[in-house]
């Protein structure tokens, strides 16, 4: 029923511009950037970003939650303004970096007992990790890698601790984040390998029409760093 439920809600998704003064902004559709609730509102860090981007800036802001593929797409098509997520060397030719929000450590982890010491360790193992998620151009364009991959970061714990494989990818806060919403201890995990620091930035496609929007959401980000106003949504996730 999840499932379906997805393929209802995103599958034909297209966007229209009724308010041409709104910007139209992707929300990466994986918990717990973006989601949606018991209510069927879209949820998540990267919303609750956004609404305060919005409400600190006066610009509205129309949220569409894609999957990674599609994001990327209405980017490059300039059908989205905007989005907040992980820098690739594809994103990177498709927009601009406006502003940084956050931080991730990424690691590598298995079970307890796993030794993970180098990127080379990688090599033996079987690795899990979400479909369109971006960490290293290394770890990216590397063809040797037994990587499978999944829907989002739950089936990625549900596959370690049924030993389908034998580490998975993810940024060590939203693990952990994934580990207790199932109920599965974070003493079953060995020590991580961290394979970089990933930063969530505003990226704005080159295809937008709204380019004078960006010193006032620049600004606007500034001020809710400065105030800890992002930290603050985070802690939401992350306690």
């Amino acid at each position: 029923m999840r499932v379906l439920l997805f393929l209802s809600l995103i599958g034909v998704h297209c966007i229209t511009h009724a308010d041409e003064a709104a910007l139209d902004v992707g929300i990466f559709y994986i918990e717990p950037f973006g989601f949606y609730d018991s209510k069927g509102n879209i949820t998540g860090i990267t919303s609750d970003l956004i609404k305060a981007i919005e409400a600190e800036s006066g610009i509205t802001l129309r949220q569409h939650l894609l999957p990674y593929k599609r994001m990327i797409q209405y980017i490059e098509d300039g059908k989205l303004d905007f989005s907040v997520f992980f820098q690739s060397e594809l994103s990177l030719s498709l927009s601009e970096s406006v502003a940084p929000l956050y931080d991730l450590r990424t690691i590598v982890v298995g079970k307890k007992g796993t030794l993970i010491s180098t990127y080379e360790d990688l090599y033996s193992l079987k690795l899990a990790t979400p479909t369109g998620v971006k960490y290293t151009k290394r770890l990216d364009d590397d063809r040797n890698l037994n990587t499978t991959y999944v829907m989002d970061y739950d089936n990625a714990v549900l596959m370690l601790e049924n030993d389908y494989v034998d580490a998975i990818i993810a940024p060590e806060k939203i693990l952990h984040f994934q580990l207790r919403k199932l109920g599965v201890k974070k003493s079953m995990l060995g020590d991580p390998y961290e394979l970089n620091i990933n930063t969530a930035w505003l990226q704005f496609s080159n295809e937008s029409k709204h380019k004078g929007s960006i010193p006032s959401l620049k600004a606007a980000i500034k001020r809710l760093k400065d105030e800890k106003r992002v930290d603050s949504i985070l802690l939401r996730y992350f306690p």
